[in-house]
């Protein structure tokens, strides 16, 4: 880690500091470790939020520990419940142990050659407590078993049909501005790629060492979010659904950054990887983080999910390795 990633990551800590101390929040501030503590209450349970900034990755972590432990006949259960979940989740996800039943939500953005804007933070702060919000008092429930998985997937998808919004002319041309950087990184390192103009998307493939892996790089105009995506060429057999569901928890557990999406009921695997940009400055590092992290990590994992899809390692194997 080199002096300038220390010095860039102390300024992202103070510029976050200085937004919540602006908002009058009650925090516990460690700046050795670049991390704040925030507590709030919601509706049903109360929650603990932490925000790190990890001068090695260059990345902005926000974790908040669900106040419970998921008993061990529910554990099952909460993995699938879990996988149900993240899938529909724009951003951001729940991290489970499955071996002790903690459960966390996380959310992360590198900063990599870009200027973070307080507007990242406040996205980072406000979409983690919706989200812990809306689900926090629904896990807690099933974890206990006091209610049934059924009931826990019909009462997560009640809120009913999603209105499509109109993104605002702003949005939309800082999205363009962005789209246009991606694809001139993309040039820059020689990688080959087809771009999708009017969706803001861009496709390419990479060669692994086991598999090859296809990535579609997003630029969400209305969250104003860049989101890569890459689906393991695989579909998990029906037999297997409720293993790969503790396995793709185990996954995504032990990373830094980014999460697997498991689709329980038609047995896809994909991981994702978001970094908001808002009206912050990115750096053509960061893009070229987006591409390479995703890689390494489908690299890492795509051969065992296969395996274990195959029934040639075992899912305590699986939960062995991490």
């Amino acid at each position: 880690m080199t002096n300038e990633e220390k010095n860039k990551a102390k300024m992202v800590f103070e510029s976050l500091c200085s937004l919540l101390d602006a908002h009058k929040w009650l925090t516990r501030k460690n700046e050795e470790e670049l991390s704040v503590d925030c507590d709030a209450q919601g509706e049903d349970l109360p929650m603990a939020i932490t925000v790190r900034v990890d001068a090695e990755m260059q990345l902005i972590q926000l974790v908040s520990h669900l106040p419970f432990v998921v008993a061990e006949e529910q554990r099952l259960e909460v993995a699938i419940a879990v996988a149900v979940i993240n899938k529909k989740l724009p951003d951001g996800n729940f991290e489970y142990d499955f071996h002790n039943g903690n459960l966390f939500f996380r959310m992360t953005t590198s900063f990599i050659e870009s200027e973070v804007s307080n507007g990242v933070f406040a996205y980072l702060l406000m979409v983690s407590f919706t989200t812990i919000e809306k689900y926090n008092d629904k896990f807690f429930m099933l974890g206990r078993g006091a209610i049934s998985l059924e009931d826990f997937i019909s009462e997560s998808y009640s809120s009913g049909k999603v209105e499509k919004t109109t993104v605002d002319i702003e949005k939309q041309v800082l999205a363009k501005r962005v789209f246009e950087d991606l694809c001139l990184a993309l040039e820059r390192k020689g990688w080959s790629y087809k771009t999708h103009e009017e969706m803001l998307v861009v496709t390419c493939s990479v060669s692994g060492a086991d598999i090859p892996m296809g990535l579609i790089l997003i630029v969400d105009a209305e969250r104003q979010l860049l989101k890569v995506l890459s689906r393991l060429p695989f579909t998990v057999p029906e037999d297997k659904r409720m293993e790969l569901a503790v396995a793709a928890c185990v996954a995504t557990f032990g990373l830094a950054d980014g999460n697997f999406d498991y689709d329980v009921a038609k047995g896809t695997i994909d991981f994702r990887l978001t970094a908001v940009f808002g009206e912050s400055k990115i750096g053509e590092g960061l893009f070229t983080y987006l591409v390479e992290f995703s890689s390494s990590v489908v690299d890492r994992y795509n051969d065992r999910f296969l395996a274990l899809c195959k029934g040639l390692i075992s899912i305590d194997a699986f939960i062995l390795k991490g």
